[in-house]
């Protein structure tokens, strides 16, 4: 019971901030959230965007909370290797 009221604040907080475009802050009532928010209700949707590197997730480090791709698009590889090849 309590973990449904969680889920439905954390969706209405969730709704509160997409409904102004900006991704929200990244914290506790936001942990487990897919941005854009149109993810979390379509699993269409999100495989969609997480195969064009599109998609975060908010998530959990060892100090702090961040939004965090779960998959690594191939163009990010290639960026990543031009940079280290300039320095």
């Amino acid at each position: 019971m309590l973990s449904e009221a969680l889920f439905i604040a954390i969706a209405i907080a969730a709704e509160a901030a997409g409904a102004s475009g900006q991704r929200p802050a990244c914290g506790t009532m936001t942990r487990g959230l897919m941005w854009p928010l149109e993810a979390n209700a379509n699993p269409r949707l999100a495989v969609k965007l997480s195969r064009h590197g599109l998609l975060d997730i908010c998530t959990r480090g060892p100090w702090r909370f961040k939004w965090n791709a779960p998959v690594v698009h191939i163009s990010q590889l290639q960026k990543a290797a031009k940079a280290k090849a300039e320095d």
